[in-house]
């Protein structure tokens, strides 16, 4: 669990020092000098003067604690030590400093997981200080952890009493409440902490949100979620409480809050994201292909998704048309070249990028490209100029690449020295991974391996570890990882990283696998062009027969795949299934969870009032043309006809039914 921010009230003593009094010492005022200019190594090392000159300085000792705990030291041992011996040695009347000490230790062991102690050390800081409210609210976190909600209460309330206004408390006591499964009173305290702050008020919405989740009201947790999204926030609370089980919920939410405004290209694009991020390309390509109508500033993402896609072309001419208007996209242009395998085009881009900051990437890229190309020498010359631009942080990733260098060019021993060298300058155990792997140390590269799998979920990831293996020269454990790739979406091999593979890039196994993404590709690209074909419609124009069956007319349609006949219903608000239909496309995975996207009421031709399920409906072929993201209810009635509704023929110009033909004519 986080740690609670408490936003509107005043800050721990972020300035202890201000309080000191002159009396105090003559290295406790040179620290306090220095604590002003934020130079807090320098006044450390006043004050560990002060305290070797008088041991007893229990001043001296209370910043240290401070110090070496909250400005980013984080010498918690050190800090306890000092903390002691301040309490040890200041006046016992001097309740402010004291306050402090006692508020320092609370916030040690809180943060190493000592709870307990914690609010031990916060009960002595509010004793001290009982007007402190920033004390009383950490003791509240702390009792919360506790699981202690009936003291937190009491907490919070008091800081009420002299703070009334306070929305964020209020909201924290509502969760109180909502943790102790109190939902009245808790739904009690979120309205009134946003009638305190109704526009900017995250807090409560995430709790509304909550209820709403838990109450499996799926429709309203996703309202309360968009209103966090309407914040343009970090979408923190709502984001930290989703979990990968809960993904289809995020995904219809977007989905909501697209349909919500779907001339706005800021929340396509948002949706457009979540699909990217998940590894449907194809969904996110017509997704952000909407945005980018409407804005041209969203195509930075569209040119990412196209690289994905293996759209090279298409990614280049939005990357020159973005390099018109911004010349400070060389570095990204030069990425998308090298993907696509167009490295005299990424050189080319590249040497726009060598007065910039980190030019040593910039050397070492172009060095790759040169390595790609066969051209080792002049890959050479810029991987040694790379490495002389290194800083210390740097360094061990560039000798890493250089001894892949080595290995390209037939020089195993000085390839090896560099990986050595490497691992001795480098804390990034995925760099580290890379390197045991290049060195032949699988059990190493297994360790490393299992401590990531339990938290795989994307292509890139699988996508990695087969990078890993076949630096292993292990074809089957990269076959496999890439094949997980494939499955969540992969669809084009990067030739970024080519060289990586080239000791099996010739294993049967792995070119079976690359035939086969290859044609996945290119049926998503078919599918791509004929959906937008359908929705821009050449002609503008298609017809479909139509049957009469018991008086009404009936077409056939494919949804998501699945070819389905329904009776063409002008008085019907959307397409409408019924739930035998429903639940044998989710069966058979025409239908997903992701799909699913709350209840709501509809009325019958009878005038009955009757439930639904509303669900999203991916793709939508009507003869010629292909519709995406339809909205559908599902009835709960085996029995109930399928009807093609309003949901569909708003998409449209006009819709003509010649029964001279016997066809329905759709025009755009």
């Amino acid at each position: 669990m986080k740690r609670y921010i408490f936003l509107l009230l005043a800050a721990l003593m972020t300035l202890p020092m201000v309080a000191a009094k002159n009396t105090k010492s003559y290295w406790f005022q040179r620290a306090e000098e220095y604590y002003q200019k934020d130079d807090y190594e320098s006044c450390l090392t006043a004050l560990q003067a002060g305290v070797e000159e008088d041991a007893k300085d229990g001043y001296c000792w209370a910043v240290i604690a401070e110090i070496c705990s909250k400005r980013a030291f984080a010498q918690y041992a050190r800090a306890l030590e000092a903390s002691e011996m301040a309490l040890k040695y200041l006046p016992k009347k001097d309740s402010y400093w004291l306050g402090l000490v006692y508020g320092i230790r609370g916030d040690i062991y809180y943060k190493v997981d000592e709870y307990a102690l914690s609010a031990a050390a916060y009960e002595q800081a509010v004793k001290l200080q009982p007007d402190n409210n920033q004390y009383r609210f950490s003791l509240a976190d702390v009792y919360r952890e506790l699981s202690r909600y009936d003291e937190a209460e009491v907490q919070l309330k008091r800081i009420l009493d002299n703070a009334p206004e306070e929305y964020f408390v209020q909201a924290v006591l509502a969760e109180n409440y909502l943790d102790k499964g109190d939902t009245v009173n808790a739904e009690k305290r979120i309205k009134l902490s946003l009638a305190l702050s109704p526009d900017d008020n995250e807090k409560a919405h995430y709790l509304l949100f909550r209820i709403a989740w838990a109450k499996g009201d799926v429709l309203q947790a996703a309202r309360e979620y968009l209103e966090i999204l309407n914040m343009n926030s970090t979408e923190q609370y709502a984001q930290d409480s989703l979990s990968r089980r809960e993904l289809p919920f995020l995904l219809a939410a977007t989905r909501i809050f697209v349909n919500e405004s779907s001339n706005d290209p800021m929340r396509i694009a948002y949706y457009s994201s979540i699909l990217f991020s998940e590894g449907r390309y194809k969904e996110a390509y017509l997704s952000q292909k909407r945005a980018t109508k409407l804005d041209e500033d969203q195509e930075e993402l569209l040119s990412m998704i196209c690289v994905r896609l293996g759209l090279f072309d298409e990614a280049e001419t939005i990357m020159l048309r973005q390099l018109k208007q911004d010349s400070t996209q060389h570095f990204a242009a030069a990425n998308n070249y090298m993907h696509g395998g167009q490295y005299e085009k990424a050189i080319e881009q590249l040497k726009f990028c060598l007065s910039e900051n980190n030019a040593e990437y910039v050397y070492r890229n172009i060095s790759r490209s040169y390595l790609q190309l066969g051209r080792y020498e002049e890959a050479m010359r810029y991987m040694d100029t790379a490495i002389v631009l290194a800083d210390k942080n740097s360094i061990g990733t560039m000798l890493f690449n250089r001894g892949e260098l080595y290995d390209c060019m037939n020089q195993p021993d000085k390839a090896r020295a560099d990986y050595l060298e490497a691992l001795d300058n480098v804390e990034s155990p995925l760099t580290r991974a890379y390197i045991n792997a290049l060195l032949g140390k699988a059990d190493e590269l297994q360790q490393y391996v299992d401590s990531v799998r339990p938290d795989m979920h994307s292509d890139d990831q699988f996508l990695t570890l087969a990078e890993l293996y076949a630096c292993l020269n292990a074809p089957d454990s990269a076959v496999h990882y890439m094949r997980l790739a494939f499955e969540h979406g992969q669809r084009s091999f990067s030739r970024y990283n080519a060289f990586r593979y080239r000791t099996i890039e010739r294993h049967p196994a792995w070119l079976a696998l690359m035939c086969e993404m290859e044609q996945a590709r290119l049926r998503d690209i078919d599918e791509i062009r004929q959906s937008e074909q359908g929705e821009t419609g050449e002609s503008g124009v298609t017809e479909i027969p139509f049957k009469k069956q018991g008086g009404v007319n009936q077409v056939q349609c494919t949804i998501n795949g699945l070819q389905l006949y329904f009776v063409f219903d002008t008085g019907a608000s959307d397409v409408t299934l019924s739930n035998v239909e429903a639940n044998f496309m989710l069966r058979n995975g025409y239908l997903t969870e992701a799909d699913f996207m709350g209840k709501q009421n509809y009325v019958t031709a009878t005038g009955e009032i009757h439930e639904g399920t509303v669900i999203n409906l991916r793709e939508v072929r009507v003869g010629d043309i292909v519709l995406t993201n339809i909205k559908a209810s599902i009835v709960k009635n085996q029995n109930a006809p399928l009807l093609l509704g309003q949901s569909v023929f708003r998409r449209f110009g006009r819709v003509e039914v010649d029964n001279t033909k016997s066809v329905i004519r759709f025009v755009k």
